[in-house]
């Protein structure tokens, strides 16, 4: 489809509806931010009561119809008094912390976290997801009638191929709602695994929607600060990053000293890396030489999306230590695996370092969002070039 988008108007168009009513521009400015900038309003001579019912019922249908039955709002009051929160701070400057104190003071409590995560659960035959209000990709998923999910935890769970141990543990910062874990005790029960995930709500529908083993300790709390009394692991898992919103704490060479400190002298971090796109001095290459500058080896594994899996250890040995926990499996997880094991390649080190003094990682997303947006411009300005709108309309379709 086209998009079209279409505005309401401005008060130097609402002068030209306005016109020959006999009213000042004084005046008609204050009516024009009385009744606000619909067409519709200010071509009839309505009085200020019809003018709000005729604003109310575009409003109603716009949001019934395109937004809350699209997106399956489960709870249109909260939902509508959020917006009506939004359209009455229009101008000013306002935060999550802003919305939820406002929601605490009309009897609604929803988390400052919540408000960032705007989720959605959609549940199908063959999958169940987690979306938050990230750009691309979801945040977790269960297949119902698959081996693997399809998505780059398959690639992750090449970690827990690299360590030894009869009863090996592990640390997920970013739980989500458990599509690792589920993973990992799947394939790899013997692990014992506790998860970290700083937002109540998913918590709640890890449980509610996606299974997770009762067996798995989930806590409600940021990463880095539980991270600072935790104990020592075989892997810990970093999956924290969702597109632009990395957080900065979580970034830093600091932070992955801090990952050593807990890791067992042949323990593996991985991490997932999003956004993975060829530009110079992105994001991604900041956050590669930033684990490089503490860790003994890293290496990559790009997967089929924008994604990318770093290994990281002070062992230097851990691809020899999966070639030889792998030469056994079998089946689906044994296909993914020797994909992981011809992907996988050493980093380069660079200077591209991150510290808790200058972790500009807005900055560094935006960079590639950027890029992003270009590449996908550029394809669609060659496709359009020369075409009527009619054939533009048709290769759309």
């Amino acid at each position: 489809y086209v998009a079209i988008p279409v505005f309401t108007l401005s008060f130097r168009e609402y002068l030209v509806f306005r016109k020959g009513r006999g009213l000042s521009q004084g005046e008609l400015l204050e009516e024009y931010l009385r009744r606000g900038g619909f067409p519709l309003v200010a071509l009839g001579d309505y009085d200020d009561r019809a003018a709000w019912q005729l604003a109310e019922g575009i409003y109603h249908t716009v949001v019934s119809r395109d937004i809350v039955k699209r997106h399956r709002v489960a709870r249109q009051d909260l939902f509508d008094r959020v917006v009506r929160f939004v359209i009455e701070n229009v101008g000013k400057t306002f935060s999550a912390n802003s919305i939820s104190t406002f929601l605490k003071n009309e009897h609604r409590s929803v988390s400052v976290e919540s408000i960032y995560n705007y989720l959605r659960v959609e549940d199908t035959e063959s999958e169940t997801i987690l979306s938050t209000n990230v750009l691309f990709g979801v945040q977790s998923i269960k297949r119902k009638n698959a081996d693997l999910t399809g998505n780059y935890y398959d690639y992750a769970l090449g970690a827990n191929y690299m360590v030894n141990g009869a009863e090996p543990t592990m640390l997920i910062l970013g739980m989500g709602c458990g599509t690792f874990a589920s993973e990992t005790l799947k394939y790899t029960p013997q692990f014992k695994i506790e998860g970290v995930e700083i937002d109540r709500k998913i918590i709640d529908l890890t449980y509610e929607y996606f299974d997770l083993d009762p067996a798995v300790r989930v806590v409600e709390y940021d990463g880095r600060a539980y991270l600072k009394d935790a104990g020592i692991y075989d892997v810990i898992m970093v999956d924290a990053y969702q597109d632009i919103t990395i957080p900065f704490q979580m970034s830093s060479v600091e932070f992955f000293s801090l990952v050593q400190e807990h890791l067992a002298p042949d323990g593996v971090l991985v991490v997932n890396l999003n956004m993975v796109a060829d530009v110079k001095d992105n994001i991604n290459d900041y956050l590669k030489d930033t684990i490089n500058r503490v860790f003994r080896v890293v290496y990559e594994c790009p997967t089929d999306e924008t994604n990318c899996i770093l290994f990281a250890s002070d062992n230097p040995s851990i691809l020899n230590v999966f070639d030889h926990k792998t030469a056994s499996l079998t089946g689906p997880i044994r296909s993914m695996m020797e994909r992981v094991r011809a992907k996988t390649v050493l980093t380069g080190k660079g200077d591209h370092i991150l510290t808790d003094d200058r972790a500009p990682v807005e900055l560094l997303g935006m960079k590639v969002l950027d890029a992003m947006i270009r590449e996908e411009l550029d394809y669609y300005r060659e496709l359009f070039r020369g075409k009527s709108i009619s054939e533009m309309l048709e290769l759309l379709n």
